[in-house]
C-alpha cells in the first residue's frame, strides 16, 4: 500500500479517536488520555535507553494522571493518597536491591516531566463531569493540527531555508511561518464555534503555541537524534510513535494552563 496513503489512513483513524473522545465527554477522553501516556512512558523508556520497558516506570506516573482525572470527580484527597505509590515503587528498588538506585530514580523524574507533567494538568484545565469544558483542548487539537499541516504544505511548495538542520533536517524556516500564520489566522474564528472564550483569548492562545509546539516538536527530534532514531515508535504507520503526535501538546500544556490561569483573573 503506498506510504503517503498509509499515513492518510493513520493520520485519520488518530484524529477521530481524539476527536470522538472529547465529544463523547471525560470517561471516554480521559481513558484515552490515559491509553496515550502509557504509550508515551513505554516510548520515553525506549529514548532514556531502558534494557526493557520497566512496568513500575509506566504504573508510578500513570497513576499521577489518575490521581487528577479523579480530582475532576470530587475525590479531591486522590493526590494526597498518590505518594503511597511512590514509597510502594521506592520499596521495589530495595527488594531488588536495585545498584543504580540515583539512575532509576532521575529516569522516574525524567518521565514525570515529559511526558505526565502535562497529561497531569489537561483535567486541571477541562474538568470533570460536572464541570466538563472540552474548549481548550479543541483548541489545542485544531490549532496544532492546522500548524502541523500547513507547515508540511507550505515547507514541501516554498521550503529552502533549513531551519534546524542537525536536529531536523526537513523542516524549513519558510513551512514555520507558513503553519503559524494559518494557525494565527484561524484562530480570529475559533469564537464562531468554541465561545466560551472572546477573540482576543483565542488569537493569543495560538501565538503562545506557535512557539511552544513547534518547540516541542524540535525538542522531541532533538531527543531521538541523541538516541540516533527515527521515529519514537511504531504504533502510528506512517507517523511513528504516540510522542511522535503528541510531542507538541506535551510541551505546551504547562504554558497553556499558565495563560489559562493568567487570562482568568483579568
Amino acid at each position: 500500500m503506498n506510504n503517503l496513503l498509509i499515513r492518510a489512513i493513520s493520520g485519520l483513524a488518530y484524529a477521530a479517536a481524539v476527536l470522538l473522545s472529547i465529544y463523547g465527554g471525560p470517561s471516554f477522553f480521559y481513558s484515552l488520555m490515559l491509553f496515550f501516556l502509557i504509550i508515551c512512558l513505554s516510548e520515553m523508556q525506549h529514548i532514556l535507553q531502558l534494557p526493557k520497558v520497566s512496568g513500575w516506570l509506566i504504573v508510578v506516573p500513570s497513576l499521577w494522571f489518575v490521581s487528577s482525572v479523579l480530582e475532576q470527580y470530587g475525590i479531591s484527597d486522590a493526590r494526597l493518597y498518590y505518594p503511597i505509590v511512590l514509597f510502594l515503587y521506592f520499596v521495589s528498588l530495595l527488594i531488588k536491591k536495585s545498584t543504580s538506585i540515583v539512575e532509576d530514580l532521575t529516569k522516574l523524574g525524567a518521565l514525570f516531566l515529559y511526558p505526565t507533567l502535562s497529561f497531569y494538568l489537561i483535567p486541571q484545565l477541562m474538568g470533570g463531569s460536572s464541570m466538563w469544558n472540552p474548549d481548550i483542548i479543541w483548541a489545542v487539537f485544531l490549532l496544532i493540527w492546522t500548524n502541523d499541516s500547513f507547515a508540511y504544505l507550505t515547507g514541501r511548495l516554498f521550503g529552502k531555508t533549513p531551519l534546524a538542520p542537525k536536529i531536523s533536517p526537513n523542516k524549513t524556516i519558510e513551512g514555520l511561518a507558513g503553519g503559524v500564520l494559518v494557525m494565527i489566522g484561524f484562530s480570529y474564528f475559533l469564537e464562531s464555534f468554541l465561545p466560551s472564550q472572546s477573540r482576543l483569548f483565542w488569537m493569543g492562545f495560538a501565538v503562545l503555541l506557535a512557539f511552544t509546539s513547534n518547540t516541542g516538536d524540535l525538542f522531541e527530534s532533538w531527543l531521538k537524534r541523541r538516541r540516533g532514531i527515527k521515529d519514537s515508535g511504531s504504533i502510528l504507520p506512517g507517523h511513528g510513535g504516540m510522542l511522535d503526535r503528541l510531542d507538541s501538546l506535551i510541551f505546551s500544556i504547562p504554558f497553556l494552563f499558565v495563560y489559562c490561569r493568567i487570562m482568568s483573573l483579568l
